[in-house]
């Protein structure tokens, strides 16, 4: 019956189906330190851009399947083919009915999504795949507002310094992300960059790009500052320099590059499983660079040692990362994940001056760093100063008399300087030695007793134990 209905009648129908289906392709995973609640979705997961559902089921492509007809109908609206995905490991993926719906989009705006689902993909097969697709993409780069690569091996991405060419006036993302690290093909490292960006807000890559750029993109994100550009998210993910087969970059060239950044400042910066030539003697030199978010895993200490030589963050999580050597953390805002057992929080954590600290499943924050962080004075001072705010997950060496004298000694120092008077005073703080604990959370501590928790409930602000 349906096939019956006039093509007037279908339109209607197919416009309406779009306003209820359309795919939302640009969605990030946003992380962030709740001051009273760990979030229960928090995670460390990449800030990439990905698309909400990954399947051929959705708007247009569920249409355009049920017949020849519907086909030929929705083939002349350009407006379903502006949001293109291509699912590398689909039975039925063809690099020929990519290119059909890239001409179906007229001359409009695209975004476009490359992805694969499973692990089990043949890395020939991704890479020819992979390269198939990026030929028929080349001729419409210029309409792009999103590029999203998001595939197995590194070694089958599109390289950012050859395979992007000309003036790409509306590109606002563009991520080049992999899972598993490969030597991919040779490349012209003599090669100049051949396309500008000018309105790119975010950027993501792995594997042998994030070499490329630091190596030789310092001059295109120098452009972008040139022309205004503010970028208001950068992830670096999965280098390994044996893998990659490029040999090693150094942590200066990442540092460098990221100096390279309009106004020295980005939004989100993720910098995950980087695997660094650290050799050589730390500079410890101040470039200037701010983050708003600021998220760590898997990398060297003496990397980490100098990002924060040369970067602020308002927020910073750090996970699974050697840090018991790092004597400076610049974060108003510090999450400290999965740190491992022999890594002593002690140094990290002495001179930190920021106010929310959060620790998730870090066995060596326990009683005995609780104990640092209670006692001091006007002399020497107290472990993290200006704490107000502390949230506890998965510690298991945490007792509770331990956090009673954390709170209880800190709250009496603040109020022995006359500074402060009970969690209801909002003085201003600045002058004060130590600051009070006034918000605490736990999660999965140990079993708290009645009269502890009402303890804990009169003497600050906000209290959750679960």
């Amino acid at each position: 019956m349906m096939n019956s209905l006039p093509t007037e009648l279908l339109v209607i129908i197919f416009e309406l189906v779009l306003t209820q289906d359309s795919i939302a392709p640009w969605c990030f995973d946003d992380w962030d330190l709740d001051e009273t609640q760990w979030p229960e979705d928090h995670h460390l997961g990449e800030f990439i851009a990905s698309p909400a559902r990954f399947s051929y089921a959705n708007f247009p492509y569920a249409i355009a399947s049920v017949c020849l007809r519907w086909q030929e109908i929705a083939s002349r609206i350009p407006e379903f083919w502006t949001n293109l995905v291509v699912i590398l490991d689909a039975p039925t993926t063809r690099s020929s009915a990519f290119r059909s719906h890239i001409r179906w989009s007229g001359d409009l705006p695209i975004t476009v999504l490359v992805k694969t689902l499973h692990d089990t993909i043949d890395a020939d097969q991704e890479l020819r795949r992979t390269r198939a697709i990026m030929e028929h993409l080349a001729p419409h780069i210029h309409r792009c507002t999103h590029i999203t690569f998001d595939v197995h091996y590194c070694s089958s991405l599109p390289s950012i310094r050859q395979d992007f060419r000309g003036t790409m006036p509306i590109l606002q993302g563009l991520t080049l992300w992999g899972r598993v690290s490969g030597a991919g093909a040779s490349r012209d490292e003599t090669s100049r960059w051949g396309f500008t960006s000018p309105n790119l807000q975010t950027l993501a890559l792995s594997g042998a790009n994030i070499r490329d750029i630091c190596m030789g993109g310092a001059e295109w994100l120098g452009e972008l500052a040139r022309q205004g550009s503010r970028m208001s998210g950068i992830e670096f993910s999965r280098y390994g320099s044996t893998s990659n087969g490029f040999g090693n970059l150094h942590m200066h060239s990442v540092l460098d590059m990221l100096m390279s950044i309009p106004y020295h400042s980005v939004s989100q910066l993720v910098l995950t499983s980087l695997d660094l030539d650290c050799s050589g003697p730390l500079t410890n030199e101040d470039r200037g660079l701010s983050a708003d978010k600021l998220l760590l895993k898997d990398l060297q200490a003496e990397f980490i040692i100098e990002l924060f030589s040369a970067l602020y963050a308002e927020s910073a999580t750090i996970n699974r990362c050697p840090i018991s050597t790092v004597d400076e953390i610049l974060a108003d805002e510090l999450l400290l994940e999965d740190i491992y057992a022999g890594e002593s929080l002690y140094r990290p954590l002495k001179e930190w001056n920021g106010i929310v600290l959060g620790v998730q499943n870090c066995p060596s924050f326990n009683d005995a760093l609780l104990a640092e962080m209670a006692y001091g004075d006007v002399h020497r001072g107290f472990m993290c100063p200006e704490l107000h705010t502390l949230t506890i997950r998965d510690c298991p060496n945490v007792s509770v008399r331990a956090l009673r004298t954390l709170v209880d000694k800190r709250q009496a120092a603040a109020r022995k300087e006359h500074v402060w008077v009970d969690y209801r005073d909002t003085s201003d703080m600045a002058i004060a030695t130590v600051h009070p604990l006034i918000f605490i959370a736990v999660t999965g501590g140990p079993v708290l007793g009645e009269e502890d928790r009402n303890w804990f409930e009169a003497n600050l602000g906000v209290f959750s134990w679960a």
